[in-house]
């Protein structure tokens, strides 16, 4: 049986049928089935979002990393937690999973036409070893955000992807970027958005402020988030014509189908944006999150305004900027 047919998602689903019939005839614990349905089945989410994956051959370690940083991005987001990370044990427990399931594709592929047989082995022997429990901490303590001049360099590029091309496609990623980034909004947000949830406000003497209304929240509460119209005065423009007739519609949605995008498509395409714009080694979503409130912390001083920012229920969540600044502070200071 060949491992792949150049069509992931159809060789994945197969895959995953002959894995699981294995699973059953072995009699593996009830508990062990749903927890390898539950990761092999995101698993496939992961693989189906992904349009620029042309085999499963191709899915090497960083691939992997992507998917458990994406899911990792979710919980942080279900929690409504932003201080929130997988712990050492559940990320293994992913990887785990996922090398049982290529192991056995490895057992019962057949031959390649050049007579050589593939192996995933390579692509896990450094996600398997193990974390000093000094390194496990420093990563738990540690969260990512865009420099400045990154969030330059990302902002200059979608800019130019619109002046340049202006597809529906270039509009809407550069809208959903902005609004996260000088936002704070949440990713489940972002994919909620339509146009009715957006409400242009008075001036506030530095420009006008558009007013996002947040209905579906963790708290059941409405919220509202301002955002400068400059930032994405572009995007709006030509988002309001294109559902202009329709403006209960996802603002992110497909041009063709008019359904919501999924989660892990707008993931990976904003993370092959990142790499476009030479934003490097920085991926997912959240992190806008993160930088909206680091460029507020610096740039006004008050946590409180950040709580209010992030719709944090507890300040003791938003004090991870402060510490962060502080020790930014302590490493910059002559």
């Amino acid at each position: 049986m060949k491992i792949c047919t150049h069509n992931p998602q159809k060789d994945m689903s197969k895959w995953l049928k002959r894995y699981f019939r294995q699973l059953d005839h072995d009699e593996a614990a009830v508990n062990t089935f749903e927890v390898y349905s539950r990761i092999l089945e995101s698993f496939q989410g992961h693989i189906i979002a992904s349009v620029n994956l042309l085999s499963i051959k191709d899915i090497d370690a960083d691939f992997i990393l992507d998917f458990i940083e994406a899911l990792e991005d979710q919980y942080r987001e279900r929690e409504n937690n932003d201080t929130l990370f997988f712990s050492s044990n559940t990320k293994m427990l992913y990887i785990m999973v996922l090398k049982g399931f290529f192991s056995f594709i490895e057992e019962k592929a057949g031959y390649e036409n050049d007579n050589t047989k593939f192996t995933f082995q390579n692509e896990f022997k450094h996600l398997t070893k193990k974390k000093s429990k000094k390194n496990a901490k420093r990563r738990k303590s540690a969260f990512k955000y865009l420099s400045y001049d990154q969030v330059t360099n990302l902002i200059d590029y979608l800019d130019l992807r619109i002046e340049l091309r202006g597809s529906y496609y270039d509009y809407i990623y550069s809208f959903a970027i902005k609004m996260m980034l000088f936002g704070g909004l949440r990713v489940t947000e972002m994919l909620q958005l339509k146009l009715t949830d957006l409400v242009i406000g008075e001036s506030d003497g530095n420009g006008d402020i558009l007013k996002l209304k947040l209905t579906e929240t963790k708290s059941q509460e409405e919220q509202f988030v301002p955002i400068r119209v400059e930032h994405i005065s572009k995007e709006l423009a030509y988002l309001t014509n294109v559902h202009k007739d329709n403006p209960k519609a996802h603002i992110l949605s497909s041009k063709h189908s008019g359904n919501p995008l999924d989660r892990s498509n707008l993931y990976r395409k904003v993370n092959t944006i990142y790499k476009k714009a030479k934003v490097e080694d920085k991926k997912g979503l959240h992190i806008l999150r993160h930088t909206a409130a680091m460029m507020l912390l610096d740039k006004v001083g008050d946590i409180s305004l950040v709580k209010d920012l992030l719709r944090h229920t507890d300040i003791s969540t938003t004090m991870i900027y402060v510490n962060r600044s502080t020790k930014q502070l302590s490493e910059k200071i002559v």
